[in-house]
């Protein structure tokens, strides 16, 4: 359900983020050559020869835009796909701005050591090593910036009911509290939940002011509110589950389920196949994954070399 939702965020988020990254590498390459020190635009000297030699595409009067548009091409490249390394796009438990701010500091800082290590074996134009630092503080606050007013822009959008989605719960106790909960606290994705259906005497919390029939009524109560999404949130009663998957797919319902270990999931569970069963994995351990060990051997070799070197 938050999948789909997320996907979406996740897209807008990349091409954010690439058009700040890029507009924090300009405005640190202005500010160095055009602002502190002027008198430096006559010593730089686009590459006609090397790699990323874009010497001859512009005018010799564009000297700076020359020696600085790859380089800041790679690092707008490279920032993207160290956000993406480190899950900053993936939703997360809390979507405090300073906890996400942090994680975006992370972020950059990766890639200020990615981009240095880079410049040792760039041939090219020699490149101020101040650029980059402005780049790092530019990038710093101008993705903590975009971020918060994207958040902010979709949460408004969600307030005035563009691409909201309607939820029915099945259930009235902890489990669909805890659903409620979350999906109260998560505006951003859309999910506007109309009630619940379950027993008011025993519903947990405020869920007694959510409570719209009972489950003996939940047919004639769903096609009476037509949600775009049922969600099943009870524990235990796998006849019930039964009836209602049922019944959601008979009528064209979009049915999902809320497991009754939700207290044990972690933010990094998963669900895996195998021979059409599937199986939950609540922790595993990145390091045992044979992508990820490889990545680490190569990260730590290429360290080391540099750090001889």
């Amino acid at each position: 359900m938050i999948r789909e939702r997320n996907q979406t965020m996740k897209l807008g988020l990349i091409l954010l983020d690439f058009c700040l990254s890029a507009l924090s590498f300009s405005l640190a390459t202005f500010a160095h050559f055009f602002w502190l020190f002027p008198e430096k635009r006559a010593l730089v000297s686009p590459d006609t020869a090397g790699m990323f030699a874009p010497g001859g595409l512009f005018p010799a009067e564009y000297s700076v835009l020359g020696a600085y548009f790859f380089p800041g091409l790679i690092f707008a490249i490279s920032q993207i796909l160290v956000f993406v390394v480190i899950d900053i796009y993936q939703p997360s438990r809390s979507r405090h701005p300073a906890r996400e701010t942090v994680q975006i500091g992370q972020g950059v800082f990766l890639n200020l050591v990615i981009i240095l290590a880079f410049l040792f074996f760039y041939r090219g134009a020699s490149l101020s090593r101040l650029v980059i630092a402005y780049t790092a503080v530019l990038s710093l606050l101008l993705h903590s910036l975009g971020h918060a007013v994207f958040r902010m822009y979709l949460i408004r959008l969600r307030q005035r009911g563009v691409s909201v989605r309607t939820i029915l719960i099945v259930g009235s106790g902890h489990l669909a509290h805890l659903f409620y909960e979350k999906v109260r606290r998560n505006e951003i994705y859309g999910y506007r939940v109309l009630g619940c259906v379950g027993s008011k005497r025993d519903a947990y919390g405020s869920m007694k002011d959510l409570v719209v029939a009972s489950l003996r009524d939940f047919p004639e109560k769903a096609r009476q509110l037509n949600p775009d999404i049922v969600v099943y949130a009870m524990s235990g009663d796998h006849a019930r589950l039964q009836k209602v998957v049922e019944y959601c797919d008979a009528e064209g319902f979009d049915c999902r389920i809320v497991p009754d270990m939700v207290d044990l999931i972690t933010s990094h569970a998963r669900i895996e196949d195998m021979d059409g069963m599937p199986i939950l994995t609540l922790r595993d351990i990145p390091l045992k994954n044979g992508y990820n060990r490889i990545l680490k051997r190569t990260f730590d070799l290429v360290f080391s070399t540099l750090a001889i070197v």
